[in-house]
């Protein structure tokens, strides 16, 4: 049994004296003639035992004259006969055996015998090995139209509309561009041609699913979109049965916005914060990530009702209020930068990761009425440190403690210790 190219191989029917089939001679008008005499109704009769494009099981009789063969199908009245043409598509292998004598195998019926050939015309089916190929690739995409499975396919050619992909061993599936997994938006149509020729050159597996089959007009439509969501949910579905609070896992950047980016950790898209990507003040994600970035985050938060994680990348670090106490003092005058101003105040930068908020009460002396015109963003100031709570990450800071030292005013009183207003940040 050889079973490479998907035909059945038996070569133990053949008659003892070595002609062939078992009681059959090799003489093909034996077989081929229209049978003088009879009448048409038995003519019909016997091309009624074998249907057009249905599979026959046949024995290889001998090569004829224009370089194809001659076949005996079993039960039926007439031989049928592969071309030479048909022949030069199959491997070489496999012509090899179909030239050999007593060779079975099946067969597709392309063609019947025309019903008006001259009687002293031999009459033949018209077999193909090809056409059974296709037959069953035809089968095999109602099938999987029917599964929904999802398999790998390459693209081998493509069009203004979108991919044409191998699929089984003699049809080719269309995979539309509204059906491609992020295919970009171009506005020329020359940018679009170019990113498909790419997907072409490359030659790599993309999954795809079988979304429409129509036979008859030889229509077999491919979604790759749809397998890769459908294996996202798979993959989401047995990640969230593992995935726990404090894993740290490796994710992609799929998306950035203003408020974070979306990180893909493997079928699951978790949110990471703005706040959550590093210890310094952050002012847009792209500062700091780009789309198709790999990087470790460590999760948050699991929804897993919503399907949703939060993840943190500036978990992963050391935070540098842990040393806050042993590299800052109560009275201690540093320089500092206005990062954000706010109704109650401004929080200022000591340095990456550490603010402190100067409070609206020691913005400015205690005679300004407006202190807060007089700070802007970006502005760099000395300030005094009034307090320091490093365990809820917060610094107290009083500008007007260092004004009024430099120019003889006495202090601005008590500072409100209002460390609330950090949550409005």
């Amino acid at each position: 049994m050889n079973d490479s190219y998907g035909y059945g191989r038996d070569r133990g029917d053949r008659a003892p004296d070595g002609r062939g089939y078992a009681g059959r001679q090799d003489h093909p008008s034996r077989y081929s003639e229209r049978p003088g005499g009879r009448p048409q109704s038995n003519y019909d009769d016997a091309l009624e035992s074998v249907q057009r494009h249905s599979v026959v099981n046949g024995t290889v009789l001998h090569e004829d004259e224009d370089g194809g063969i001659i076949v005996q199908i079993n039960g039926a009245r007439f031989e049928g006969k592969v071309s030479e043409t048909e022949l030069r598509q199959l491997p070489l292998e496999m012509q090899a055996d179909l030239r050999e004598e007593g060779h079975t195998c099946e067969f597709f019926v392309r063609r019947t015998p025309a019903r008006n050939s001259s009687a002293d015309e031999p009459m033949y089916y018209d077999l193909t090995i090809t056409g059974l190929w296709r037959e069953e690739d035809w089968r095999l995409a109602e099938d999987a139209l029917r599964s929904g499975d999802v398999f790998p396919a390459v693209p081998t050619k493509y069009n203004k509309g979108g991919l044409l992909v191998r699929f089984g061993r003699m049809l080719e599936g269309f995979v539309p561009i509204s059906h491609i997994w992020n295919f970009p938006s171009f506005r020329e149509p020359e940018q679009r041609e170019e990113a498909l020729n790419r997907w072409v050159n490359e030659g790599e597996e993309m999954p795809v699913k079988v979304i429409e089959v129509t036979r008859e007009k030889r229509k077999l439509v491919l979604s790759n979109k749809e397998a890769v969501l459908d294996r996202n949910r798979e993959d989401k579905a047995a990640l969230f049965e593992t995935l726990q609070v404090g894993d740290v896992v490796e994710g992609t950047v799929r998306n950035i916005r203003d408020f974070g980016a979306f990180v893909d950790i493997g079928g699951v898209e978790g949110l990471l914060h703005i706040s959550e990507i590093d210890w310094d003040l952050v002012r847009h994600p792209s500062d700091y990530l780009q789309e198709g970035q790999v990087l470790e985050v460590k999760v948050l938060h699991i929804d897993r009702e919503k399907g949703r994680v939060k993840l943190s990348r500036k978990a992963l670090a050391p935070t540098p209020w842990k040393t806050v106490p042993e590299r800052y003092n109560v009275g201690q005058v540093v320089w500092v930068d206005i990062t954000k101003k706010k109704d109650f105040g401004a929080f200022a930068k000591l340095e990456p990761g550490v603010e402190g908020l100067i409070h609206v009460s020691e913005v400015a002396p205690k005679a300004e009425r407006n202190p807060m015109v007089t700070i802007n963003e970006g502005d760099r100031l000395e300030v005094e440190i009034i307090r320091i709570d490093a365990a809820n990450q917060r610094i107290g800071l009083s500008r007007a403690r260092v004004l009024n030292a430099s120019s003889g005013w006495s202090a601005s009183g008590e500072f409100e210790d209002d460390y609330d207003d950090y949550n409005d940040y």
